[in-house]
């Protein structure tokens, strides 16, 4: 049974940008401009790729170990939605969604 608090915390997050960290060139941070609540960090860069999801205090709320494939697909789904609808829903339960839409 889930507690209360753990009721309240979003299974999903809407992004509507995605950037570089500087010096790197393959991990990136995916946020939303307008809420600044969550983001996620899909690394495709370091020696064990991993896509986590943070929340607004840079807690992570959920550690994702993938394989370089993996963070491509997740990084071009990313892209197809941002450059089709401006936004992409990423669910911590799903993270290979292609979704764009939060439901």
């Amino acid at each position: 049974m889930m507690s209360a608090s753990q009721a309240s915390i979003s299974q999903e997050m809407s992004i509507n940008q995605i950037g570089n960290i500087p010096d790197f060139d393959a991990v990136f941070i995916l946020s939303n401009n307008k809420d600044h609540l969550n983001y996620a960090k899909l690394d495709c860069q370091s020696y064990f790729q991993k896509f986590d999801l943070f929340d607004k205090n840079n807690n992570m709320t959920s550690e994702n170990y993938i394989s370089y494939d993996e963070c491509e697909y997740i990084y071009k789904a990313t892209l197809n939605c941002l450059n089709t609808i401006g936004i992409k829903c990423v669910d911590k339960d799903d993270i290979f969604s292609e979704e764009c839409e939060c439901n």
